[in-house]
């Protein structure tokens, strides 16, 4: 996917400051070790895919999937969608999550490290 400045304004703008003032904990440790933000919004997420123009003959490598918010929207477009995931928690409920999507492929691991099978 190429991310236009257009598309770049929108997720920076509605998403990355919704959770800006969060207190920290435990988990949000975790998170900040892995470098995770998460995209919240549906509504974002499909107007971003669809900003995109991803369509049925793409293949769509999505890094740092986290909740799979944009990875269900990029399904529901694209051919195939490989979306790699480097914390083991949020891969496994990715994985769980896209069990019946034939054209989603999750991959645990660092995204320099990971090929399509």
């Amino acid at each position: 996917m190429i991310v236009t400045p257009a598309m770049y304004a929108l997720f920076s703008e509605r998403s990355m400051t919704a959770g800006a003032h969060r207190p920290r904990s435990p988990r949000g440790a975790r998170r900040r070790s892995c470098s995770q933000n998460f995209l919240a919004s549906r509504t974002l997420a499909a107007q971003l895919v669809r900003e995109a123009n991803v369509g049925r003959g793409d293949l769509v490598v999505e890094i740092g999937a986290g909740g799979g918010i944009l990875t269900a929207e990029l399904a529901r477009r694209a051919g195939r969608v490989l979306a790699i995931e480097i914390d083991a928690v949020w891969a496994a409920r990715l994985r769980q999550r896209f069990a019946q999507r034939r054209n989603v492929e999750v991959n645990r691991g660092r995204c320099a490290s990971c090929t399509p099978s």
